[in-house]
């Protein structure tokens, strides 16, 4: 605030006089208020920051109430007497909420699955979450209220856990190089191999020892693995071939006809 003073004169006469201009601080308007609402809501806009006050819907009072049927923005003049100021607030009208819940409704022990809830703007949901997505591995039913403003709808999911698949295969086997082994695999619905084969019984030639594992699958995904070991005799180590020059056929099980003997017979 400051005090300015003119003197004015005509020949030897004067004369004076003094003027206070007064500097009030500016307003800053400020607007609170729900500004998500479904359609048929209403909410109490309220405005701050000075004496006065004008909103664009026409009311001079700090807070009013208003319940639009489309997205509308609404503008408020805050005013001391002599500055003014101005702001805005936009308020989003949405059709009810309908609330759905997405999801694989079956998992395994041990194994999770996840729901997305659709249809709100903020969801909650019987666990305590209020995200989006949850990820149950307990059996049991799960529901989730959507809300769009004051408009809230509820969706139900139930969650069945299933025991994992018993899978078994062939036992161990061993072969010489160059033969076949037939492997098969029980106890699940389909199979997949550790060398990419899908089927229940396969036939492998390895030149050297391995171990095949199988991967069982039921009807609702649960997994279970077996293996197989295969070992593999190469002909070059197995032995000496030996021919005995004398047999004694007298029925005792022992040496009773003539043969050649040999580390690995196949």
């Amino acid at each position: 605030t400051t005090t300015y003073s003119v003197m004015i004169s005509v020949g030897n006469c004067k004369d004076s006089a003094t003027i206070v201009v007064t500097t009030v601080p500016s307003p800053t308007a400020t607007v609170t208020g729900n500004t998500i609402l479904c359609t048929g809501d209403a909410t109490v806009l309220t405005a701050s920051g000075g004496p006065l006050y004008s909103w664009s819907s026409g009311q001079i009072t700090s807070a009013i109430t208003v319940a639009p049927n489309i997205t509308t923005t609404y503008t408020v003049v805050v005013g001391n007497g002599v500055c003014t100021h101005d702001t805005s607030i936009k308020v989003e009208v949405f059709a009810p909420p309908i609330a759905s819940i997405t999801g694989n409704p079956n998992t395994c022990i041990g194994d999770s699955t996840l729901f997305t809830a659709h249809g709100g703007m903020t969801y909650q949901w019987s666990t305590g979450s209020t995200a989006a997505t949850i990820a149950p591995s307990v059996a049991g039913s799960y529901s989730v209220v959507a809300t769009i403003g004051t408009c809230t709808d509820t969706a139900v999911v139930n969650l069945a856990v299933h025991p994992l698949p018993v899978v078994e295969a062939s036992a161990d086997v061993t072969i010489v190089q160059g033969q076949t082994a037939n492997l098969s695999a029980w106890g699940a619905t389909t199979y997949v191999w550790s060398n990419a084969e899908v089927a229940q019984s396969i036939s492998v030639s390895p030149q050297y020892p391995i171990i095949y594992c199988v991967t069982g699958i039921d009807g609702y995904n649960c997994k279970d693995t077996a293996c197989v070991d295969v070992f593999v005799v190469s002909c070059e180590t197995a032995g000496e071939l030996y021919l005995p020059n004398a047999f004694s056929p007298n029925g005792d099980g022992e040496n009773d006809s003539l043969q050649i003997f040999f580390g690995l017979f196949d």
